[in-house]
């Protein structure tokens, strides 16, 4: 998805120069993996910035205001999303399983057709023409999150059915 990241943040950048999109994440060794060259040049071409590797996503998701996920495969439950969520950042995800259902449609960010550069181009920009969507989506996602991903509640559950008396009937 790193293509249609790019590709997306051409089209907004061009209908909203003062919106910067940061690529995190370093560099991979698998067959086909995007190379320092080519990322080199989208960051001087002025379309994305890349911090590259950090061991600590917090500090680069204070200063988003969104997480862009434009994943084209099954992703299980993407740890991005949740991290984004439990910090009050709204998502644009995929229509892709695991990354559409970790997050509330319209709710706590937008999902889009998976692949289709224009359906990505418009939910990042219902965020540019209404930013007050920013904070209301993002308190949505925090909450979202400790209602649907906060360990501790998990963990009491499972507790609870393993340990409950059994039921005889």
């Amino acid at each position: 998805g790193v293509h249609q990241f790019v590709a997306a943040a051409r089209a907004v950048r061009q209908q909203a120069p003062h919106v910067r999109f940061s690529l995190i994440g370093g560099l991979d060794d698998a067959p086909g993996a995007l190379d320092a060259g080519q990322i080199a040049n989208w960051v001087a071409q002025g379309v994305i910035d890349w911090p590259g590797h950090v061991g600590d996503v917090r500090p680069a998701l204070r200063e988003t205001s969104v997480l862009i996920l434009p994943t084209l495969y099954g992703e299980g439950l993407p740890r991005s999303i949740m991290e984004a969520m439990a910090m009050a950042r709204p998502v644009v995800t995929s229509d892709m399983p695991g990354a559409r259902h970790a997050i509330t449609d319209r709710q706590s960010g937008f999902v889009h057709r998976a692949g289709d550069i224009q359906s990505l181009v418009t939910a990042c920009l219902r965020f540019v023409e209404d930013p007050g969507r920013i904070a209301a989506m993002g308190r949505a996602a925090r909450q979202e999150a400790e209602r649907r991903y906060d360990v501790r509640l998990r963990t009491n559950q499972q507790a609870e059915l393993i340990l409950a008396p059994e039921t005889v009937s």
